[in-house]
């Protein structure tokens, strides 16, 4: 048998602290905000009108602009339809989180 493998402890990500690792998913949530608020603006639409066009409400349009909640995938895709964009217009030039550069 192989010794079990060491998990990272409590406030730990594998390969670095949890600090860094929250730092980088801030970073995300701020620049995804700024590329949502950017397409929003391009599309002449208002918190209001993407909301509704969306179906999400305009609390979640807000925390998602200015980074205070992780977008989920379903409220991403929700986003796109409301946008009259591809995911990949909305997230795919957003930098990419350090942990999974190292491969």
């Amino acid at each position: 048998m192989s010794p079990p493998t060491k998990r990272p402890a409590a406030g730990e990500v594998a390969g670095g602290s949890s600090l860094g690792a929250a730092s980088e998913r801030m970073m995300l949530m701020r620049a995804f905000g700024q590329k949502l608020r950017q397409l929003r603006h391009a599309a002449g639409l208002t918190p209001d009108s993407l909301a509704h066009k969306s179906q999400v409400s305009p609390a979640r349009i807000s925390s998602a602009e200015n980074g205070r909640k992780e977008p989920s995938l379903s409220l991403i895709l929700k986003l796109c339809d409301g946008l009259e964009v591809t995911p990949n217009e909305l997230i795919g030039d957003l930098p990419i989180a350090q942990e999974r550069r190292r491969g």
